[in-house]
């Protein structure tokens, strides 16, 4: 395989652990078939969420309850900083309140505190009794991207381990039209530590985008090799090891 021509200096890290969940991907197992051959399972099934009060499962929507279930699945918590990146957040729930608001020009207060941008992760620290900083990222296509960047600028600064979790789900029907990339319902979170497993960065490319350019970044992950992860703004490439798959 030619080595990639980074357009910057590659982002160099290790991969301690993973844990991802779709609708049609629940367990582990399911994830490395994705990865090896691309098959997913014939039902739908819901998240786990081990652990979590009743109460709270019954607050969070579809988008929430997957990312807490990447989150959880990590194992518990004990101080590593999380960094949460999602191109569009939970844009249901925002739609829904947008929607409250044109009828009757207010809004449900604790609707508003459950559809902001970090709220998901926060909710994940105060529920799990984690004592994680977070951060929360959109950054239109490139979403997932600067989530790697943020986590590994991190790792950079000395912090042994960082927890990356990535969650998207489809527009609604009424920004269909927006959606300038495929669209899926899924959500992965890394346990990412100082290493040269892989290195990552924008490279000087033009490529096609057929998948979620996060979802191929996880396969590369999960396969250990090396491929180059198309968005409609840039491309990038993820690197494992000397760059041979």
């Amino acid at each position: 395989m030619d080595l990639p021509v980074f357009a910057s200096t590659p982002e160099k890290f290790s991969l301690a652990a993973w844990h991802a969940w779709s609708p049609r991907l629940s367990t582990v197992s399911a994830w490395q078939r994705w990865a090896i051959d691309g098959s997913c399972e014939e039902t739908d099934s819901q998240p786990a969420l081990a652990g979590l009060k009743p109460m709270q499962r019954r607050r969070l929507q579809p988008f929430g309850r997957m990312a807490l279930e990447a989150l959880i699945g990590l194992g518990p918590n004990a101080g590593q900083p999380i960094v949460f990146a999602s191109r569009y957040g939970e844009v249901g729930r925002s739609l829904v309140l947008l929607e409250e608001l044109a009828r009757t020009a207010a809004i449900s207060p604790q609707g508003f505190s459950v559809a902001v941008h970090n709220a998901v992760p926060g909710i994940y620290t105060i529920e799990c009794g984690a004592p994680a900083p977070v951060s929360a990222i959109a950054a239109g296509a490139d979403s997932f991207a600067a989530g790697i960047f943020e986590a590994c600028s991190l790792l950079a600064e000395g912090t042994p381990e960082v927890w990356l979790c990535v969650c998207e789900e489809p527009l609604p029907e009424i920004y269909a039209c927006f959606a300038d990339e495929p669209q899926a319902t899924y959500a992965f979170a890394l346990a990412l530590r100082p290493g040269d497993e892989f290195s990552f960065g924008r490279i000087n490319a033009q490529v096609a985008v057929d998948e979620p350019p996060a979802l191929v970044f996880l396969r590369a992950l999960l396969r250990r090799e090396s491929t180059t992860i198309p968005t409609t703004s840039s491309a990038w490439y993820v690197e494992c090891g000397a760059g041979q798959a």
